[in-house]
């Protein structure tokens, strides 16, 4: 009996989902059991994406409106241009993608302190509305920001960042 088999290298593309509003598993396979928080899903998820040829992206909505509170940090993963992290407001979904006005009605970061802090190469953040609170003022604290490695410029032909409405 003769088997033949093909092997080639192939790319599994991970979604994980976040909702703050989710009331199932909390374990991010869908938006009934999605993770609560965009830092809880970032850090239950690190990996080699190069080594295990994976990309990454957590789809973010909000379906009744609840700010994610949490500071994000992306640490802890090895990605490239091929094998990259995407954090997405999610298009498809009516509380996912805003239209590029401010609005409690969609996905957001309000956390009282640095809101995201990217620590990784390859990392794509598309559409997220970020309003860092002093908490209880309501009014974005002054010096706070997204966060880049201070080797962000060193080689800026290996690193992508995308910061888009």
């Amino acid at each position: 009996m003769l088997w033949l088999c093909s092997c080639s290298a192939w790319s599994a593309d991970a979604v994980w989902f976040v909702d703050p509003d989710a009331t199932g598993a909390g374990n991010g396979t869908s938006y009934t059991d999605a993770y609560t928080a965009l830092q809880t899903a970032v850090a239950a998820k690190t990996e080699d994406l190069v080594t295990n040829t994976n990309t990454i992206t957590f789809k973010c909505r909000s379906s009744s409106g609840t700010a994610d509170t949490t500071t994000v940090d992306i640490t802890g993963y090895t990605a490239n241009a091929t094998f990259d992290i995407t954090v997405t407001s999610d298009p498809d979904e009516a509380t996912g993608r805003h239209d590029g006005v401010y609005s409690t009605s969609f996905y957001r970061l309000e956390p009282s302190d640095n809101a995201l802090t990217i620590r990784e190469n390859s990392t794509k953040i598309l559409g997220l509305l970020i309003d860092e609170q002093n908490a209880g003022s309501g009014k974005v604290q002054e010096g706070r920001e997204v966060v880049l490695p201070r080797s962000w410029s060193a080689d800026p032909g290996s690193r992508l960042l995308r910061l888009s409405c």
